[in-house]
């Protein structure tokens, strides 16, 4: 390994390890904005309890390919939680990854850009990503499998299409809306769970394993060992 070499290695080991860390922060922030809103709800979250059984930012766990994901609502009626980062479905394995992601509808063929929510949205999105520092020039831009801000579009005919919100943006442009086809790209509900469960995509909260660095290690590939004293509660 000549010096350019170790330098970009470097250099990605330190982005990585600035991903988790802001993951971390992000994860933390709306889990404490999630308890204040449990330990004092609002009047439309008794509404809801009194109809569905439990406040709308209570936990739900479900199980996908034998994975146990833990389903927290952000946004519930417009107001007062709807800022919480820009997005409405927290899906977490917790302790180890998560997603947030923005539900939009088709309205007459076209969905609608709002450009506040998706700059919230994206403010979550570590800057360390290669895609915040060279925007993709093709759509979609999907191999960055440590993206924890998507975007939910439901179509007309019931199909889901998931997008990471970076894909949303450039979508969009400087457009107020963009036609349904555009977000083709995305991909099914079932994939988008099945990627998840097996922990291809979201948000790092963890370090690799010990498992992991001795797979690499067995494969002769360098390993940059990080020391993490302190904790996102």
């Amino acid at each position: 390994m000549n010096e350019t070499e170790y330098l970009e290695a470097i250099g990605s080991a330190n982005d990585l390890i600035a991903g988790i860390v802001h993951a971390q922060e992000v994860l933390a922030n709306i889990k404490e904005e999630l308890r204040r809103n449990l330990s004092n709800p609002f009047e439309q979250d008794w509404i809801y309890r009194e109809q569905s059984g439990d406040f709308p930012a209570a936990p739900k766990i479900i199980q996908w390919q034998g994975v146990e994901i833990q389903t927290r609502i952000l946004h519930q009626t417009g107001i007062n939680l709807s800022d919480i980062h820009g997005a409405d479905l927290l899906y977490e394995i917790e302790g180890e990854k998560y997603v947030i992601v923005q539900f939009k509808r088709e309205n007459s063929g076209r969905i609608q850009n709002d450009a506040a929510q998706l700059r919230k949205l994206l403010e979550n999105c570590p800057g360390v990503c290669r895609y915040h520092r060279n925007p993709p020039m093709f759509i979609p831009p999907r191999m960055e499998g440590f993206c924890g801000v998507w975007h939910r579009i439901n179509t007309s005919n019931k199909e889901q299409k998931y997008l990471h919100a970076c894909e949303i943006k450039e979508i969009f442009g400087d457009r107020g809306s963009a036609g349904v086809e555009e977000f083709r790209s995305g991909i099914q509900h079932e994939t988008f769970m099945d990627l998840f469960a097996s922990c291809r995509i979201g948000a790092l909260v963890r370090n690799p394993s010990e498992q992991f660095v001795s797979m690499l290690l067995f494969y002769k590939h360098v390993v940059f060992e990080a020391k993490q004293r302190g904790r996102w509660a």
